[in-house]
């Protein structure tokens, strides 16, 4: 959090969507800033809160900027309107870049098409939330049987210990017209057993374009080796080391955005601020 030493209006929509929480993302991270609701009652009026010298008035977006005021203006820019019926969108996006003291862009291709005629822009990408956190989905496919114990249920208590596996069973409980639905949820199937003769998730996975992490020298798995990932069979350590590799090669996917996160975004805002205040 910082504690800014200049006068920052934050004025959004109250409607539960991505402005409004960019707005209240600014405002919790910069202690000192105001949030103004764009319902907020005489909010425009002449020498209201928005018509104070020395404030910035920040507007997300800039459809909610109605024109100059004595504050200095900032407003976020989406996109520009390319359906002809939104030509007067389009207009006032153009207008209002041209108008407003720092103009903030969601994208550089917006940011570089209105370069030549903006006072001052920067391209900021908003944050990630932390709910978002990586898993590696894995789905088991059939049924457990009481008089054998070939499908490893010891493996798969040792495997619940993973805080970023997600395992999701069938248990033999899921209708046939249900199943791509499962599948289409996971990373991968994931095989457990030690004695099969198939077994058809192998088939079934592989058709849903789903790979499977499976034992070695078990059931048809041979035939499929392009579509598998082996571990030896009923070996906890072989196992736990080739989930270990497919989850890394899901981090790299989430490191190209790790250092986008509401902090950065908020911190990004108010590098831009003071400059503009200085």
């Amino acid at each position: 959090m910082i504690d800014i030493d200049y006068k920052l209006n934050i004025i959004c929509p109250k409607d539960g969507w991505i402005i409004e929480k960019m707005g209240l993302q600014i405002h919790k991270h910069l202690r000192g800033s105001t949030l103004y609701y764009a319902n907020h009652p005489n909010l425009y009026r002449e020498g209201g809160p928005l018509d104070q010298e020395g404030t910035i008035n920040y507007y997300l977006t800039y459809i909610l900027f109605k024109g100059k005021r004595r504050a200095l203006d900032a407003a976020w820019f989406t996109h520009i309107e390319e359906d002809p019926h939104n030509k007067h969108i389009a207009d006032y996006f153009i207008k209002a870049a041209r108008s407003v003291d720092l103009a903030i862009f969601n994208a550089p291709k917006y940011e570089n098409q209105c370069k030549e005629f903006t006072k001052r822009s920067a391209t900021i990408i908003p944050g990630v939330d932390e709910k978002f956190k990586l898993k590696l989905n894995l789905g088991i496919v059939g049924r457990e049987y009481d008089y054998t114990s070939r499908k490893n249920p010891e493996l798969a208590i040792k495997l619940a210990a993973i805080d970023w596996l997600n395992i999701e069973y069938t248990k033999g409980e899921i209708p046939e017209e249900k199943l791509p639905e499962f599948y289409n949820r996971q990373d991968y199937t994931l095989v457990l057993s030690k004695v099969e003769g198939g077994p058809m998730c192998v088939l079934e996975s592989l058709a849903m374009g789903k790979e499977v992490i499976f034992p070695r020298g078990v059931g048809f798995g041979e035939m499929f080796y392009e579509g598998l990932h082996m571990y030896e069979k009923d070996d906890s350590d072989s196992l736990s080391l080739l989930l270990g590799r497919l989850y890394l090669q899901k981090m790299r996917t989430r490191e190209i955005v790790e250092g986008y996160t509401w902090k950065s975004f908020a911190e990004a805002h108010h590098q831009m601020f003071y400059d503009l205040i200085s």
